[in-house]
């Protein structure tokens, strides 16, 4: 393997990362406009969206890349993958929203309500990012990946500095 030959995915990879790390900076700001308690639910948020994602992952995205490569297939792996991508992550988040007065009352934490109704619509929302990122992983288009996170970390990113202007503001 030559690594001229790969210099331009190497490139958009290395550009991906920085996002990652600038959005570190991002996570850094967010965690200081919030309070501890805060913090804290957003932290089960984060956390419990995450073992979702990586259920739908492991359990329908993968298909993508072990199947999707012969191209007569990909539609309807494609296909076949976002349905159940989409009931793997929506399934539970669903559950969670519908159940969330019974889990806050059985952990006794009222945060669970925050959880339980932000959850279903963080679900849907990402769903078409993981998505997409796993098509653009399968072909092997690290531009394609730069510019999915640019855009997803890059909203993120915006609203937080508008959040954190006017909190600034209000001091």
């Amino acid at each position: 393997m030559r690594i001229v030959e790969h210099l331009g995915k190497i490139s958009w990879s290395l550009a991906d990362k920085l996002v990652m790390i600038i959005f570190g900076f991002v996570t850094l700001k967010q965690i200081s406009l919030m309070a501890s308690a805060e913090y804290g639910l957003f932290g089960i948020l984060i956390a419990v969206h995450s073992w979702i994602f990586l259920l739908g992952d492991s359990l329908a995205l993968q298909n993508i890349i072990q199947f999707g490569t012969h191209v007569e297939q990909r539609g309807k792996v494609n296909l076949v993958a976002l349905f159940y991508q989409s009931m793997i992550t929506l399934g539970p988040s669903l559950l969670i929203f519908l159940f969330k007065d019974y889990i806050a009352y059985g952990l006794n934490n009222t945060g669970w309500l925050t959880i339980g109704a932000s959850l279903p619509l963080l679900t849907l929302l990402n769903i078409p990012r993981t998505f997409s990122l796993k098509l653009a992983y399968r072909d092997n288009d690290m531009r394609k990946v730069f510019f999915i996170n640019l855009i997803y970390f890059g909203i993120i990113s915006v609203q937080t500095l508008i959040i954190a202007s006017k909190s600034d503001a209000m001091y």
